[in-house]
């Protein structure tokens, strides 16, 4: 959402200079919206941001994109929430929800790849690395970390 709305905005801006005068002299033609194909999109909940430990890499990460940068997502650790910033899926793998590696990068293993989070926010804190989390949480590599559903 986040990648769209830059990508969006720099066409918009390419855009204006050929559709201000025209909008500005009327000469547009409207398109009404069809009504009948709107549909009602529900609020979405805190638990729909949250990334289990139950996840497959690569359902994760596009949860995390399609939350990014607003209402963002999120992990249920053993030392309570954690913001994602940024992540990327990984290919290692291992026990759902074990520390896998804390350097160079802290990764963290799902039921099917892992997660390498690379920029994250424990809940009341600043935004930091994932490295500099693992370190100042004393995290290490197998390590149960992520717990499921809250």
């Amino acid at each position: 959402g986040g990648e769209l709305m830059g990508n969006l905005a720099n066409l918009a801006a390419s855009m204006i200079g050929h559709w201000a005068p025209l909008l500005a002299r009327g000469e547009f033609t409207l398109h009404p919206q069809d009504d009948s194909m709107a549909v009602h999109a529900p609020k979405l909940s805190r638990e729909e941001s949250q990334i289990q430990p139950e996840s497959n890499a690569t359902d994760a990460y596009n949860l995390f994109r399609a939350f990014a940068p607003a209402p963002g997502t999120f992990v249920a650790t053993s030392q309570g929430p954690v913001r994602l910033h940024q992540v990327r899926p990984s290919e290692q793998t291992g026990e759902p929800g074990v520390v896998l590696s804390v350097r160079p990068e802290l990764t963290v293993s799902l039921k099917v790849g892992s997660l390498t989070l690379l920029e994250v926010q424990p809940e009341g804190r600043r935004r930091m690395s994932g490295t500099d989390f693992a370190n100042g949480a004393r995290l290490a590599v197998g390590q149960r970390w992520l717990i499921p559903g809250q």
